[in-house]
C-alpha cells in the first residue's frame, strides 16, 4: 500500500547515507529493533504487542537495504528482532559480516 511504500522509501533514504563503497557480498547476520512510543494502554509492558507484524517490519527492512547495504539479501543467514517500547519511534539496525 502506500503507506508502506513511503515508508520503505524514507528507510530507503536513510539507509543511504550510511551504506558501504559497494554492497555487502558476504553472509550476513541482521539484528533489528523496532522501537514505538509506549501507548498509555501497554500500562507495564516492555514490549510492543500491537500492529505491524513482526515479520511484515522485517520485510520492510530487507527489502529497503536490498541492493543498498548488501547485494541480496538471500545472503542473510541469520536474524535477531525485537519490539519493544520506548521514548522514541526508530528502527535500530545492525548488520554483521560473516568472514
Amino acid at each position: 500500500d502506500k503507506q508502506t511504500q513511503a515508508t520503505e522509501d524514507d528507510f530507503k533514504a536513510q539507509a543511504i547515507k550510511f551504506r558501504p563503497k559497494t554492497p555487502l557480498e558476504t553472509p550476513l547476520i541482521l539484528n533489528l529493533v523496532f522501537s514505538s512510543i509506549k501507548p498509555k494502554s501497554a500500562k507495564k509492558r516492555i514490549h510492543w504487542t500491537v500492529k505491524p507484524d513482526l515479520d511484515n517490519l522485517i520485510k520492510l527492512v530487507k527489502d529497503a537495504l536490498n541492493g543498498i547495504m548488501w547485494k541480496d539479501d538471500a545472503q542473510i543467514i541469520e536474524i535477531k528482532a525485537d519490539k519493544v517500547y520506548s521514548d522514541t519511534n526508530h528502527t535500530f539496525v545492525k548488520i554483521e559480516e560473516m568472514n
